[in-house]
């Protein structure tokens, strides 16, 4: 089968609870679907808007890596005031939903000269999943670091997931949670700022490319932080929503 875009009507076959609430959905290809780690499809719906019937797009960043070549993944969040979500939220296994795609310049570059620092904060994390998900599954030689920020234990994604890629030792994982108290967490607390990424990763700041994705404050201010640690800008990549 050789790889394609899409822009068609494509079957759910799967959807898992990431978070209470975080869904992903899985998505049937029929045919492999060329994209770059890190890109976005537009996912719409036929939903009646004023009494009339209409499609409704919203872009979704892919969560699978490109290695899968049956199966398209998308993490989201519910968003109750949304115009697309809670209808996305409520699909089931077996209906349909248009897919377009992929789209977006942020994409992962594999260099084996350098290791790759992902850093994101809530569903931010969907597209450097793609990546991280790149990474394992091709074995590149270079050790990946992850500092992913949420606000309670609960509404960490893929947590096992991630927890079976740092014990195969392809992963330095770092969580902090920025809203500890009610919870057992006992590990890292406190959002991502100057301390916390000199701390974690000084040694390796010169050999490192930078994927960033989450809340515009977060993107900015972590861009702001690695420019006044002397990191150049083109090694710095960004997404914010």
């Amino acid at each position: 089968m050789t790889a394609e875009t899409i822009k068609k009507q494509l079957k759910i076959e799967k959807i898992i609870q990431e978070t209470p609430d975080t869904k992903t959905i899985r998505l049937k290809l029929e045919k492999p679907m060329d994209f770059a780690p890190g890109q976005f499809v537009m996912l719409g719906l036929d939903l009646d808007i004023d009494g009339e019937k209409k499609l409704v797009k919203r872009a979704y960043s892919i969560a699978s890596s490109p290695t899968k070549k049956d199966y398209l993944e998308l993490t989201f969040n519910i968003y109750p005031k949304g115009q697309l979500s809670p209808h996305l939220y409520a699909l089931k296994e077996g209906d349909n939903l248009y897919v377009e795609g992929p789209f977006g310049k942020f994409n992962f570059k594999e260099d084996n000269s350098r290791r790759a620092i992902f850093i994101g904060a809530g569903a931010g994390l969907t597209p450097l999943m793609s990546m991280i998900r790149y990474c394992a599954d091709k074995k590149l030689p270079a050790k990946s670091t992850l500092i992913y920020s949420v606000k309670k234990p609960e509404n960490i994604i893929y947590y096992k997931e991630l927890l079976e890629i740092e014990k195969s030792k392809k992963l330095d994982l770092n969580i902090t949670i920025t809203r500890p108290e009610g919870t057992n967490w006992k590990g890292r607390t406190g959002r991502i700022d100057s301390n916390m990424i000199t701390e974690l990763l000084s040694p390796i700041l010169e050999q490192s490319n930078f994927y960033l994705c989450g809340p515009p404050e977060m993107v900015e201010g972590t861009v702001k932080i690695l420019e006044e640690l002397c990191v150049g800008k083109d090694r710095i990549n960004r997404e914010q929503w």
